[in-house]
């Protein structure tokens, strides 16, 4: 079924990793490209970017977002685009909020085409009708047209393949502000509800029948159910723990709170030796978690990420933002410019200037 564009205000929550994926409300061009555009392109998603992706995305600008609504297994879409665009799109929950790990990531050709993009690769895929969030980031200046979205009804292939596949999706710590587990889900499904409901539902009728003697059985299903999947949480526990610790001692950084205390560290010594109090300004395309982060380490020492609070800032990090440079001592980071001194660069990319002399 066809189904038009709708505009929505929605925001990724700070366990976002990806927060160039955060809603500018200068939304897509939404027209409709010449008729004349018919090559069908299908998309091949991934859940994490490939390593061209993110060497390409430093060098592109946000071309704004909306949401989708509908159901299927598939997305078509007609568009116009005279450049490459990087693209990802995920399944927003019933709050408006999204996971971060159910976004899926493409590339979409430059001409006038049709895209078919495999939605099922999402974790948070689900046969029945969601909202999806949907952007794209391209070069400067790309003049972008959209036309007519279609969902493709799921098959039944489809949903036992994404069943398949999202058993084996792993589950992975978010570092936020409020550290999240995902839980594991099949198809929307929680996978807990799987084990649980049928088991309920055969002892309520057993009982029902007056079959005890068949009870037994069912309980020992559900209790081996739910230790099998507290040994598969322990499993992916150790292994991200594992990582984490293994990053913190190579080189300093923790998840996506990268170096912050190296930062705040280096941000105290700069400070002591001019005898200045701190102000910060951070310049992220990120959700401020990584903010109040260095807010906790600086304290009282005032961090923003307000571009209006540059002028009384005396540092500026520059943490996962893919529009800056910096040429002849002059800083330009997103929408911000002037005159800055390059202090520190830090393992995670997180690079510190100082504004004063």
């Amino acid at each position: 079924m066809g189904m038009g564009l709708k505009k929505h205000h929605a925001v990724y929550t700070s366990i976002m990793p990806l927060a160039d994926l955060i809603i500018t409300v200068a939304l897509l061009v939404l027209h409709t490209p010449s008729a004349h555009a018919q090559s069908i392109v299908d998309v091949s998603p991934t859940r994490t970017l490939t390593t061209e992706q993110q060497s390409k995305r430093a060098d592109l600008t946000d071309m704004g977002a909306v949401v989708l609504s509908g159901a299927g297994e598939s997305l078509t879409l007609t568009y116009s685009s005279a450049a490459e665009l990087l693209c990802g799109t995920g399944p927003l929950r019933t709050d408006g909020l999204g996971d971060p790990q159910d976004l899926i990531h493409f590339t979409l050709p430059s001409g006038e085409n049709t895209a078919r993009i495999d939605l099922s690769i999402s974790s948070g895929w689900a046969p029945w009708t969601q909202q999806y969030y949907f952007s794209c980031l391209g070069p400067a200046g790309t003049r972008v047209e959209f036309g007519k979205v279609t969902f493709t009804p799921a098959k039944i292939s489809t949903l036992l393949t994404a069943a398949v596949r999202h058993v084996g999706i792993r589950e992975e710590f978010q570092v936020a502000t409020t550290h999240t587990l995902r839980g594991y889900r099949i198809t929307g499904i929680p996978l807990g509800a799987l084990i649980l409901l049928p088991c309920l539902l055969a002892v309520f009728v057993l009982r029902k029948w007056k079959k005890q003697q068949a009870l037994l059985p069912c309980l020992a299903v559900l209790l081996i159910g739910m230790l099998l999947y507290q040994v598969w949480f322990s499993i992916d526990l150790l292994r991200f723990t594992s990582s984490h610790l293994a990053r913190w001692n190579h080189d300093g950084t923790y998840e996506s709170l990268g170096a912050v205390q190296s930062i705040a560290q280096e941000i105290r010594k700069e400070s002591k030796q001019t005898g200045k109090a701190p102000s910060v300004f951070v310049c992220t395309s990120e959700p401020d978690f990584f903010t109040k982060a260095l807010r906790y380490f600086l304290y009282p020492a005032a961090v923003s990420i307000a571009p209006e609070d540059v002028p009384v800032s005396n540092f500026i990090v520059v943490k996962n933002q893919p529009q800056w440079h910096e040429e002849k001592g002059i800083l330009t980071c997103g929408r911000i410019e002037g005159p800055a001194r390059r202090l520190q660069d830090f393992p995670d990319g997180t690079v510190l200037f100082a504004t004063f002399p």
